[in-house]
């Protein structure tokens, strides 16, 4: 198993060039979001922008984009149409699809809801969208039972299952994915042709090829709601700049746990909250000289 360290992150992260613009850096699309969970998607693109996604678009049910857009200046939106209870209307992959072809990533599951329309916007994603993809969430929940739906993906996909979520991929009890989620992982990754980023105290990222990487930062201050919508929304902006999926996964799990070590410095890990591993994260960057 493979440490991640910072000097691994400096094999594989580049400074940016004078001269490059934001096209250099990609286009990211987060597909997130539902009424009652309006933090999630917000969160994820703040994360992105934090990270160096060049463009990035928030699409979202209309309800929600209109109660972030406000937060969210740099980034674009793309209203959905959405049903009564407030989640994304499958009718919206009219919109949607067409979208996704001209984007470089897609993040899809944050606060999304699992509904039958969700469902069906999760499989007409994964069967249809050439970009890059991670699932994480709600996108996660509405392929258990049917993970076998990651072999359609075009490009390797990445998936953060936390524990619960991955024992509901894999039809099992949680107990039985803590007992050796180091192996559980290899097997999904290599099973089904995808970087699975299963989180934890120390989260271990699998590559397809059976390769592991063990994370070598973080603290329980990440142990609050948003933290693993932050994640997703930084492999996202990874992906977007041309990372590969497992570097993009094993260089966001890093800085995403370092941003907390550093905050742990000034900060009780009790009161720290999703936000401020958003607001360090360009200091940790800065320190990777990036």
């Amino acid at each position: 198993m493979i440490e991640v360290t910072s000097d691994l992150l400096c094999t594989k992260l580049k400074k940016r060039a004078p001269d490059t613009h934001k096209g250099d850096f990609g286009r990211l699309t987060i597909v997130a979001g539902s009424r009652g969970m309006v933090g999630a998607p917000m969160m994820a693109t703040l994360a992105a922008m934090r990270t160096g996604s060049g463009l990035t678009t928030l699409a979202a049910p209309a309800s929600v984009v209109s109660c972030v857009a406000v937060g969210l200046m740099e980034a674009m939106t793309l209203p959905l149409c959405e049903t009564e209870q407030g989640g994304l209307d499958a009718s919206c992959m009219e919109t949607l699809l067409p979208h996704l072809q001209k984007q470089t990533a897609c993040v899809v599951g944050c606060g999304l809801g699992v509904t039958n329309d969700t469902k069906q916007i999760i499989k007409n994603i994964i069967e249809n969208t050439k970009c890059k993809l991670l699932l994480d969430a709600d996108a996660l929940n509405a392929i258990a039972g049917t993970p076998e739906l990651l072999q359609s993906c075009a490009q390797t996909p990445v998936v953060t299952p936390h524990p619960g979520e991955m024992a509901r991929l894999c039809g099992i009890e949680i107990s039985a994915v803590l007992s050796n989620p180091a192996k559980l992982a290899r097997t999904f990754a290599q099973t089904y042709g995808c970087v699975t980023v299963l989180k934890g105290h120390r989260t271990v990222i699998a590559a397809p090829d059976g390769t592991l990487f063990h994370n070598t930062t973080g603290n329980a201050g990440l142990a609050k709601g948003g933290s693993g919508d932050i994640l997703s929304g930084m492999i996202g902006a990874f992906l977007a700049q041309g990372l590969s999926a497992v570097d993009a996964a094993v260089c966001a799990v890093w800085i995403h746990g370092a941003a907390a070590d550093r905050l742990s410095e000034h900060m009780a890990l009790t009161g720290m909250l999703a936000r401020d591993v958003i607001d360090e994260l360009p200091a940790v960057m800065k320190a990777l000289d990036l």
